[in-house]
């Protein structure tokens, strides 16, 4: 993730030198596939890897927010279990009170929308348990993903 000045230049004061590098979950690497800024100026980023899909929430510093998820992320297995992992991020939003919403792909390429809290939790009031699936085989749909009120 790179956050660049109204200039054009690098913001030096951001992560290391205008980059924040995204630690990977797998051994295949990782990618930020989408990306949102919130409220707070806080970037929300989903990212995708081999098997392992991902929310994570980066101050405006270029740390990542301890107070979100299990240190900083959100763990797609959080809410889809081991068995249904998205392997294609569709868009993301973040909207007042924190609030995110994500669309995904699910490893067997029907879509889903899901909503995190501000603190990266499922937000259980929500679709069922916190998340919608789509009755379409078509992901392009989920992009881009936004709130209405």
């Amino acid at each position: 993730v790179v956050r660049y000045l109204a200039n054009g230049k690098l913001d030096q004061s951001f992560g290391d030198q205008g980059q924040v590098r995204i630690e990977s979950l797998s051994q295949f690497g990782d990618s930020g596939e989408k990306i949102a800024v919130t409220g707070t100026g806080d970037a929300v980023v989903c990212v995708t890897g081999q098997g392992m899909g991902s929310v994570l929430r980066i101050d405006d510093d270029g740390q990542t927010v301890s107070g979100f998820g299990d240190g900083g992320r959100f763990r797609e297995s959080d809410i889809f279990g081991k068995r249904s992992y998205f392997n294609r991020c569709g868009g993301i939003s973040a909207a007042p009170k924190g609030r995110i919403l994500v669309g995904v792909s699910l490893y067997n390429g029907s879509p889903a929308v899901f909503r995190l809290k501000a603190n990266g939790s499922v937000d259980p009031a929500f679709g069922k348990d916190g998340i919608t699936k789509l009755k379409t085989d078509n992901p392009d749909y989920l992009s881009p993903v936004t709130f209405s009120g």
